[in-house]
């Protein structure tokens, strides 16, 4: 029977599973590396981005803070403006309407009567003149005739103490509405 040297061809197998296990491992290892690198890369990417977004976002937040503080006095300024002349216009509406009131009393008040006083407060006017003693029912007849004045109505009526041949006529009444001597004026244009 023959011998055969089996140890040099087991050592050469031995040194083949070797290298092949090692260039395996070694494969394994670089790959892991380079799967774990492009990992930590991505998420390190992402981060970057995430932090972007972030600031972005946060310097949009505080540019519509400051729009909405630059919006906020705007209208508070306009508010301010709408007020003013909201009660500018209210001032001339009222200044109007006496206007037109005493031009209504103009056309009815004879030449020898005046006005002693004149008051109004809480939608509420009262109205003190001082006519002759034969003109003074005309004048308060005159009145229902017209629009604006058809509101007053004869509280008292009694001679003067400082001049007999004058009458005090007291008259009494709700303030007329806006909108009444608005329609009257848009009516006789």
């Amino acid at each position: 029977m023959y011998q055969v040297n089996y140890l040099p061809w087991r050592h050469s197998l031995f040194r083949q599973k070797a290298l092949l296990w090692l260039s395996q491992t070694l494969s394994l290892v670089t790959i892991t590396f380079v799967v774990c690198s492009y990992y930590t890369y991505h998420l390190a990417q992402k981060r970057a981005l995430i932090t972007d977004q972030q600031s972005q976002t946060q310097q949009q937040e505080d540019l519509l803070l400051k729009q909405l503080d630059i919006y906020q006095k705007q209208k508070k300024q306009t508010l301010l403006c709408y007020q003013h002349y909201s009660l500018y216009y209210q001032n001339w509406l009222r200044y109007l309407h006496y206007i037109h009131f005493f031009r209504a009393i103009e056309t009815h008040l004879p030449s020898t009567g005046w006005i002693n006083h004149y008051n109004e407060a809480d939608n509420q006017r009262s109205l003190h003149l001082s006519l002759p003693n034969t003109q003074s029912l005309s004048f308060i007849t005159n009145l229902k005739s017209h629009p604006v004045l058809a509101s007053l109505t004869l509280n008292y009526l009694q001679q003067s103490k400082t001049d007999p041949s004058y009458t005090e006529v007291h008259l009494n009444g709700e303030s007329e509405e806006q909108e009444q001597w608005n329609e009257e004026d848009e009516g006789s244009q």
